[in-house]
């Protein structure tokens, strides 16, 4: 069920420093085992409703984060892309292209239904983004707000891939050609090599280098703690 962090060895759009850079950002975030919580936890309705939920409350709420990470940045070309990210998972101020309504829409073809454990996944999401807003608003370090999106970002495609195994069951090939699972498997390359090139900069000195890897400390630290409640949701 688990998929691992793994090397990729073919980067579309990235030069050899960005590649070599990805896989050594691969290997250190390896170390965290973000998914390690999910190892030995049985597919079930209840697994799929905690986990559907949970993450449907993250797409509601990350925008916010992204926005409050834009807003304390003093560099313009990162606050555009930031804001850009913010705007899309909120549809352009369409509704129906809002990826919160696209994943439900996912969630509604593998039959799932919020039940009351919506209720806690949702405080439980709520109050974990708003630590990390509350970091994000605390902290002056430029390059620590660069880190923290790279830290949220560089485990992309396994969340997105450990979500389709966990929420799937014989519609898996149907659910990933939805809109939602579609557009994120598509985008996260770019996104990525794109926080690269900032970490790059960082690497050529150390305080910055220092600022950054604790901004990426933060966004991996809050990806253990997500999936770790959803494994402890679904053991409740």
């Amino acid at each position: 069920m688990n998929r691992e962090i793994t090397d990729l060895t073919t980067l579309h759009h990235a030069n050899n420093d960005v590649a070599e850079a990805r896989v050594e950002l691969f290997e250190h975030a390896k170390s965290y085992k973000v998914f390690d919580h999910l190892k030995h936890i049985e597919r079930s309705h209840q697994l799929r409703n905690v986990c559907g939920s949970t993450w449907y409350y993250f797409s509601k709420k990350v925008p916010l984060l992204l926005l409050a990470i834009a807003s304390q940045s003093g560099n313009r070309s990162f606050q555009e892309n930031i804001e850009h990210v913010a705007n899309d998972e909120l549809g352009f101020g369409k509704p129906e292209q809002n990826h919160a309504r696209l994943f439900k829409n996912s969630l509604e073809k593998c039959g799932l239904k919020f039940s009351k454990l919506s209720e806690i996944n949702e405080y439980i999401v709520n109050k974990e983004i708003d630590k990390l807003i509350e970091n994000v608003k605390t902290d002056d370090h430029e390059y620590f707000f660069y880190g923290i999106v790279l830290g949220l970002e560089i485990v992309a495609y396994e969340n997105i891939y450990t979500l389709l195994d966990l929420i799937s069951l014989e519609q898996r090939e149907e659910i990933i050609k939805t809109p939602y699972f579609s557009t994120h498997l598509i985008a996260e390359d770019e996104h990525i090599n794109l926080n690269i090139l900032n970490y790059l900069e960082a690497s050529k000195e150390n305080e910055k280098c220092s600022q950054y890897m604790d901004g990426f400390t933060a966004g991996l630290q809050f990806w253990q703690k997500f999936w770790l409640d959803v494994s402890q949701g679904v053991a409740q």
